[in-house]
Parts: structure tokens; C-alpha cells; sequence
């Protein structure tokens, strides 16, 4: 992903959520910058990550506060920020789904690609999910599967079965839409990255079409 100079700050003492933010952050393309708790932050910084306990001593227009649970969704959010998403005032997001031995998975959010990730099993597909509609609270949400030859019946089901079960409890309008996903994985081989990686490319190739 591109990187963007500077437009996150990390501001911590915590060793491990320290960690866990940077290998996130690195993870995700985002170029960051590290401050220690009442150190200045530069102009150019869009987001400054920090902890409940530390937030008081960051100045800053916009402060997420990350804890040991919350790494991945406090990213996301900086992420948004960053590529100016609103978290938390959206319409409708979409979300593609590479079917697989591992599981690529893309959210869109107003046509911008905010988190592409790779996963082992269905179970860790759904805490994606989940998250992203406590992030964003959707109105919407589209589920975007690829019809490949490792898409089972059985997948399909369970995918349905969670959209029309667990996401509706959030109140939101769900649908599932099965998508040609001819060609995702060719575009992937020819750029020659891993499988991991060629799981979220085609994964953002489904969500976009």
C-alpha cells in the first residue's frame, strides 16, 4: 500500500500495545512518526494513537485512544482518518470476500480501500465484520463473495447465515451478492506477490466490482 509521510503519531510508554500499534501500522502502509506522552506533535500529523491513561497529555484535534483488545480497530479508525473516511458516519460499506485455503477480505468505504486483510477460517472473517460495523455503523452493509471453484455451498450458507442472523442485530440492511471473480487471481500472479498478499488483492478486486 502507499505510504503516507507522517500522518500518524504513536504516543505511548506501553511496550506492548506500542508494539502491537507499530506492527499494525507497518502492516497497513502507514508511515508514522513516535512521541513520547507531553512531547509536541508535528503539524503534519492527522492522528495521534495513544492510551486512556496517557490522552491527557496529548494536545492534539484528534486523539484514538488504543487498549491490548482494541489494536486492530483503533488502526482501522487512524487508517480512515487518514484517507479522510469519517468513521462512524457511513451510508453503506462493502466488503469483498476471496474464497479460499486462506480467506482474503477488503473494506470499502465511500470507493476507498480503508483494511484488506488475509485469514485462516471463517470465524476470524466474522470478527473482521463485526468490527467494521462497530467502526463504521453502516446503514448498509454488502457482502461481496467470489465465485470460484473453492467457493462451497457450505461457505456460501454460513456467509449468509451471518448476514441475515448476527450483522441485522446491529440494525443495519444486509445483502450478499455473489461476484465473477474471473481474472482477481491472474492480476494478482502477474504482480507476483505471496498468497496472503494475493488474497487481499482479489478480495479488493471483488469489492470492486
Amino acid at each position: 500500500m502507499m505510504k503516507v509521510q507522517d500522518t500518524v503519531a504513536v504516543v505511548t510508554l506501553d511496550g506492548e500495545i506500542y508494539h502491537n500499534l507499530v506492527r499494525s501500522l507497518k502492516e497497513k502502509g502507514l508511515s508514522f512518526i513516535v512521541r513520547k506522552p507531553g512531547e509536541n506533535i508535528p503539524l503534519g500529523v492527522k492522528v495521534v494513537l495513544t492510551t486512556k491513561e496517557e490522552a491527557r497529555l496529548v494536545k492534539h484535534h484528534t486523539v484514538l485512544v488504543c487498549s491490548r483488545e482494541s489494536v486492530e480497530e483503533t488502526v482501522r479508525k487512524a487508517l480512515a482518518t487518514v484517507r479522510g473516511v469519517p468513521f462512524g458516519v457511513c451510508e453503506e460499506i462493502i466488503v469483498g470476500i476471496d474464497p479460499g485455503k486462506t480467506i482474503g477480505v477488503a473494506l470499502i468505504v465511500k470507493g476507498v480501500v480503508v483494511q484488506a486483510e488475509s485469514y485462516n477460517n471463517l470465524s476470524e472473517v466474522f470478527q473482521f465484520l463485526r468490527q467494521a460495523v462497530e467502526t463504521s455503523k453502516p446503514k448498509r452493509v454488502l457482502l461481496k463473495v467470489g465465485k470460484s471453484g473453492f467457493l462451497s455451498e457450505d461457505f456460501r450458507k454460513k456467509i449468509e447465515e451471518f448476514a441475515n442472523s448476527e450483522l441485522k442485530t446491529f440494525g443495519m440492511e444486509t445483502r450478499v451478492l455473489l461476484v465473477d471473480e474471473k481474472n482477481t487471481t491472474t492480476k494478482a500472479r502477474k504482480m507476483k506477490v505471496k498468497r496472503r498478499e494475493k488474497d487481499k488483492t482479489s478480495a479488493i478486486e471483488i469489492a470492486l466490482r
